[in-house]
């Protein structure tokens, strides 16, 4: 499970961890029971599953979310640096 999974799995576009927090909560009350008769249990457990993942990601202080790019760039240093 990750946070791409989590966008994909309810159509959220966001990859702000706030945003996607913001969305999983607006989604949560939208599908608890005492808003909504077509009331779905597993959905409504995944849903509060995922948002408790999203908030334990917002919480943690060794989650840094860092740009693919930075990360490629890293790796290809350190690629050069151990063939020289």
């Amino acid at each position: 499970m990750g946070i791409n999974d989590i966008c994909e799995r309810y159509g959220i576009e966001s990859h702000s961890l706030e945003e996607i927090r913001t969305e999983l909560k607006r989604m949560l009350k939208d599908n608890h029971p005492d808003n909504n008769s077509d009331y779905d249990v597993d959905y409504f457990t995944k849903l509060k599953s995922d948002l408790e993942y999203v908030e334990s990601l917002l919480n943690s202080s060794e989650t840094t979310l860092v740009p693919m790019n930075e990360v490629i760039k890293t790796l290809a240093e350190i690629f050069i640096a151990s063939v020289c």
